[in-house]
């Protein structure tokens, strides 16, 4: 069994936010080998979102008195939708509409294939 989806979330204004934030992420860590779910570190990614983002605050976890530094990410996407740190949302548009573009372009071609015969 995995935990998956899980989102922290903590408008970071000072250093104790940081703090706050990393006591969740510890709490989530905890309650997962509680209920013996396992959590691919790995795949934990840390985004900050907004104009001005400080990001050298490091998250953690600890795993076998072994700290694992979770990664930075400037993009996420979640639930299909793509999410930059600056929530401009503009590759997730190019991508749906190169997309749509191509849809349009195959369904075309396909529509011309089948009156040629």
């Amino acid at each position: 069994m995995f935990a998956n989806d899980a989102k922290l979330f903590r408008h970071i204004l000072n250093v104790n936010d940081c703090d706050t934030l990393q006591g969740g992420i510890t709490a989530l860590h905890n309650w997962t080998k509680d209920w013996l779910l396992k959590l691919n570190v790995n795949k934990c990614k840390v985004v900050s979102f907004g104009r001005n983002v400080n990001d050298s605050y490091v998250y953690e976890l600890t795993e076998n008195n072994q700290s694992l530094y979770l990664a930075r990410a400037n993009q996420i996407t979640d639930q299909g939708i793509l999410f930059d740190e600056k929530l401009t949302f503009r590759e997730h548009i190019n991508e749906k509409i190169n997309k749509a573009f191509f849809h349009a372009w195959y369904n075309k071609e396909k529509l011309q294939l089948s009156y040629c015969y």
